[in-house]
């Protein structure tokens, strides 16, 4: 029989597991919500989520008939979080959302039009990476900065917990705008900008890499005494992989918290710099462009309506009356970067139901999504496929609607959750069970495919959308 694995996914607003084999794919899954009290989204108590991540691993090992071999992570990114000498915590885990860099950011761009950064590392000058969240630090913050042993990210800091090391594996170094794409490796120049030395990071090593898990998590949680942990990547990488988009051509369709899309390629692209590129492994870099709007956009709507609950049945039958809805209510990241951006409702009128105002908030976050595929397919070409993952999978109409505005196929597929079926194939492929991460896709479960008329109906909003986007671009 061949070996088990869990996949481990910390995600913004929970965290789950698989069990998980070659033979018979996901044997189990656990799910536990991220507390409020522990997470704002923008930031998160580090030794609370750590402590709740080991038991939920404790359970989904107890719940495995066979034991694990290994156990591979799967993150939310970029993060950041600084530790002192005794790798205690400084600050809390600074998330994507957390955007007080801004100012850093902004005055940067002001400075310098050079695309150097982006050109170097792939990655998006933006206030969600590492880089600016440490100038800040630097700047605002001296005492802890000076105090600072190990600057790291999500991924490292449960890496250090679970096996008292500090390694990272170049997936997640390359989501920090630190890491050279061209020598997978820190890049001195920017550390340099940034005050800090290679010292202050971890160690860049493969995806694949495997290190010991402690005695002491071994024993709480039940895993084998041979059991290592597999260092993994990011959540949407993961995800991209999971739903089986790590072959060329095959984009990845993420909603949830936010949302996001992504093509892989066997080479690094690094032309458009409102694109981020990421490294998968050896063989795979991913690109694509993230959207701050998604369930957090609804979930908005519903705290604000009174006696409102969304819902996907709402979607059904639209008419085409409703407003043209901007997104921005948490600033921008695709397609622009934008984070002084701000959300708009264009064509309100007295006879607005909040039945129609709802539908034109969800058209609004596809119609965001939207203009990063515009951006995507000019520099990588048209999909051959488009697949779904998150929350938004079990939202029928909302799927429907995107695969009308894209006009191309919505595909849903059996790997519910993703992000910790792409750890476990990770892992699988670091214990040499399969040769490839390709290998294994899942099997297609729903298709939703567009209508030609509706989607020309789309367009003709978009139209607007689009000239309301570039007028408040520019304010």
């Amino acid at each position: 029989m061949g070996k088990t694995v869990i996949g481990l996914d910390i995600g913004t607003s929970a965290i789950k597991t698989v069990a998980y084999s070659l033979e018979n794919g996901v044997l189990l899954s656990e799910r536990t919500e991220i507390p409020a009290r522990i997470s704002d989204g923008k930031t998160i108590n580090p030794e609370e989520l750590a402590r709740i991540v080991i038991g939920l691993l404790s359970k989904t090992v107890k719940s495995a008939k066979h034991g694990a071999s290994a156990v591979c992570l799967s993150t939310i990114f970029p993060t950041l979080l600084a530790l002192d000498s005794k790798g205690r915590p400084l600050t809390k885990i600074l998330t994507w959302m957390d955007n007080s860099a801004a100012p850093i950011v902004a005055s940067f761009k002001q400075r310098t039009k050079s695309p150097g950064i982006h050109r170097k590392t792939g990655c998006v000058v933006h206030e969600s990476y590492p880089l600016w969240k440490i100038l800040l630090l630097k700047k605002n913050s001296p005492e802890v900065f000076s105090k600072t042993e190990k600057f790291v990210s999500l991924s490292e800091y449960l890496t250090y917990k679970l096996t008292g090391k500090f390694i990272i594996s170049n997936s997640i170094a390359s989501t920090t705008s630190m890491f050279n794409t061209k020598t997978l490796d820190w890049d001195d120049s920017i550390l340099d900008m940034a005050g800090i030395s290679r010292e202050k990071l971890s160690e860049p090593c493969s995806v694949f890499h495997q290190e010991k898990i402690i005695n002491g998590i071994l024993s709480k949680t039940g895993l084998r005494n041979n059991a290592c942990l597999v260092l993994g990547a990011g959540d949407g990488l993961l995800s991209h992989l999971g739903t089986g988009c790590a072959k060329d051509k095959i984009m990845s369709s993420t909603l949830g918290t936010s949302g996001a899309l992504r093509l892989s390629s066997p080479r690094l692209v690094t032309g458009n710099t409102r694109l981020w590129h990421y490294n998968l492994d050896d063989k795979t870099w991913v690109s694509g462009s993230a959207i701050n709007s998604g369930w957090s956009t609804l979930k908005w709507f519903e705290t604000n309506v009174k006696n409102f609950r969304f819902s996907d049945a709402k979607l059904k039958n639209r008419d085409f009356k409703g407003p043209v809805f901007l997104p921005f209510i948490n600033g921008e990241r695709g397609p622009g970067y934008n984070q002084n951006m701000r959300a708009a409702l264009i064509g309100i009128n007295q006879k607005l139901k909040l039945e129609e105002l709802y539908s034109s908030v969800a058209e609004g976050i596809l119609f965001n999504l939207y203009s990063c595929y515009e951006l995507i397919t000019e520099e990588l070409g048209e999909p051959l496929q488009i697949r779904a993952s998150g929350g938004y999978t079990t939202a029928d109409n909302m799927l429907q609607m995107q695969a009308d505005i894209f006009n191309k196929e919505i595909i849903i597929t059996n790997a519910l959750e993703a992000s910790a079926v792409g750890a476990s194939i990770l892992a699988l492929k670091s214990l040499d069970e399969i040769s490839s991460i390709t290998e294994i896709s899942p099997r297609i479960k729903k298709t939703f495919k567009p209508d030609k008329e509706k989607h020309k109906a789309y367009m003709k909003r978009y139209e607007t959308y689009e000239k309301a986007y570039s007028i408040m671009s520019k304010n």
